[in-house]
Order: structure tokens, then sequence, then C-alpha cells
């Protein structure tokens, strides 16, 4: 099963280099219940609930599943949740009869339907991956947030660098929808096989960069230095955001520092996981 997912954006551009969003996009069409929801969202640490609409296998390690409900309907429509990077924490059901939580970058919203799509990067002993790799249509969930996902952009910004792997590609494409088309802006991914290469959508001045290898954690690769290296990033005041795992975002930060000093405030740096640590936190 396919869903129609419409990310929010691009919309008219605002006094930085960011698209502007509003604060609160009036629900309509949901009656009662959804004035419930929105009043529940002024903590974004209550939880609400999500049920299952859509299941789709991205590649071999990543899955896309959609979810809907008046909560979720409500919840699209509150302006920090259309903010590109901005995540969630998911609350899935165990074996055990509890649940279990993590962080995800929330993908993309779709207004109409009132849905949003989380993207899963498969990780076999994990608890939330097993739940993805089963979850069915119907499925009941829990989520909390929105909570910011760290990304700025300053209006006499001259050029973007974003450097992530497959966990950080929701984050990425929420921040090219959402990004002046006239910003020039490099994009450097570490994917573990080719098929996790995804046609991000993107404006023309979007220099994509992929770097393929079995151990794209690593970060120290030769291919990824390379790329990072012949950057031009001292083309003017450069703004980076960059998220993954542990070795590729502390060596990234590293080089940049080394070879590129600028201040910083410029540069927001997040790890999502540490391979061979189960339940990461930072």
């Amino acid at each position: 099963m396919t869903a129609s997912t419409r990310s929010v954006g691009p919309l008219p551009t605002g006094g930085n280099r960011i698209q502007h969003v509003s604060a609160v996009i009036p629900v309509k069409g949901f009656g009662a219940e959804s004035a419930i929801a929105l009043r529940k969202l002024h903590d974004v640490w209550t939880k609400l609930s999500a049920t299952v609409s859509a299941h789709v296998q991205l590649s071999a390690k990543r899955i896309r599943i959609t979810f809907s409900g008046v909560d979720v309907a409500a919840f699209v429509r509150i302006g920090a949740a259309q903010l590109p990077g901005n995540w969630i924490k998911l609350f899935v059901p165990t074996a055990a009869g509890g649940s279990v939580g993590r962080a995800y970058t929330l993908r993309a919203l779709d207004l109409e339907a009132g849905t949003f799509d989380v993207d899963f990067v498969i990780h076999n002993t994990g608890a939330v991956s097993l739940w993805a790799q089963a979850a069915q249509v119907g499925d009941a969930v829990t989520f909390a947030g929105p909570r910011d996902g760290g990304f700025s952009l300053p209006s006499h910004t001259q050029r973007l660098l974003l450097i992530g792997d497959a966990t950080s590609l929701s984050a990425i494409q929420a921040i090219l929808t959402h990004v002046s088309s006239d910003l020039p802006v490099d994009v450097v991914i570490a994917v573990e096989h080719p098929g996790d290469r995804e046609a991000l959508v993107a404006g023309p001045q979007v220099h994509m960069n992929w770097v393929c290898s079995p151990d794209e954690a690593s970060g120290e690769s030769d291919e990824l230095q390379s790329i990072l290296n012949s950057l031009p990033i001292s083309l003017g005041p450069c703004q980076v955001w960059m998220a993954g795992e542990s070795r590729t975002v502390v060596a990234a930060r590293k080089l940049l520092s080394e070879r590129w000093p600028m201040e910083e405030a410029r540069i927001h740096s997040k790890i999502y996981w540490k391979r061979g640590t189960a339940h990461f936190r930072t």
C-alpha cells in the first residue's frame, strides 16, 4: 500500500533564508475532538494517539510508515510540527505488554489527509525496528512532541552544508524542502547499501554527494573526507547541520573545525546513534 504524502512547503520566503511557516493553521472539518487534541498539544510531552495507515518497504533497511487519527490531524497543523528537522517521541507496544519510546524525525506532513510519515532505519535487534517490520495498518501507537531539530538559517547565510547518513535522510529532505531555491546547498550522505540512496526533492542549487560503504558509520573513510575537503565552504558565510552515527558526526565536525574555522554557532551537530550501542541516548 502506498500513501499520498504531501510535504509542507515550499511556502513564501520570510526575512531569512528558510521558508516561513505559520504558528498555527486552523483546524477545520475535524469536529470537537480535534479541539481537545489541540489543547493537549500545549504540552509537548502529552502523549497523543495515532494509527498506522500505510506501511511501505523503501529498501532492505528502510521502512516508511504513515500515521493518522484525530490527534494526528490536529498535530500536523501546529506550526512547530512543520519546521524542518523537528522530531517526535514515538511509543510502540512491546511483547511484554509495555511500551518503548524512541525519537524520530518527521519525514513529511499531509495537511489535507491529516497524516504524517516517519522513516525507520532497521536495526534487527532494536525493539522499535522489530515493531516497524511487523506493523500493520490499524496498529495503534502513541507519540509526543514536536521538539526542536536544531536547524536554523541566519539571513546572511551564503551557503548551507548538510551531512548525514540513512538515519538523517528525513531531516535533510525536510530542510531541502524549506530553504530558498537560490541558496547553494552541499549535501553529503553516507549509506551502507546503494539501494539506500534516495532521489531527494531538491532545488537547482543543491549538490548531492553520496558515500556508499558497508561501514558507513566510520566517518573516517577516504571518500567522505575527500568530498568534505573539496567543498567550497570558503566562498562565504556557511551554515552547517549534521546528524547521524557518532563517528561520522565527530569526524566530520573535527575536519570542518580544522580546515574551515568558523563560529561554533554556525555548526549544529547531533548524534542520532552509535554503532554497537543499543538504546543509545545523547
